[in-house]
């Protein structure tokens, strides 16, 4: 799976494995929460970041702010390491760095088969 920006189509993130629900668990994961399976953000793993979004939460000194696309600088999700919010069901605390769902666009990568 890529997620592409729905502005410019510049490819945001390429790690399946790092797109987390809002309880943290990877993506397809059985969840017990309604919020998880339609939440209206990817929740991005904090030790899996691509170098884009490491140096825009390493400029503002993990606090909190904005994730602009690199290429069309559209906003695209927004990092808080600051006020720990819950999860819907109040249960999980959110992680830090997400994306938006209508800002961006998921494709599924598709592995070429070998000829015979």
């Amino acid at each position: 799976m890529s997620l592409k920006c729905r502005k410019c189509r510049q490819v945001l993130l390429t790690q399946h494995d790092a797109v987390l629900t809002a309880h943290g668990e990877h993506i397809g994961a059985n969840a017990a929460c309604a919020a998880v399976q339609f939440g209206a953000v990817f929740y991005l793993q904090e030790d899996r970041l691509p170098a884009w979004i490491e140096t825009i939460v390493d400029k503002e000194g993990w606090v909190k702010g904005r994730l602009h696309c690199p290429k069309c600088q559209g906003r695209v999700g927004a990092f808080d390491f600051v006020s720990g919010q819950k999860c819907a069901c109040g249960l999980c605390l959110l992680p830090a760095v997400h994306l938006i769902r209508s800002k961006v666009d998921q494709e599924a990568c598709v592995v070429p088969q070998e000829r015979e």
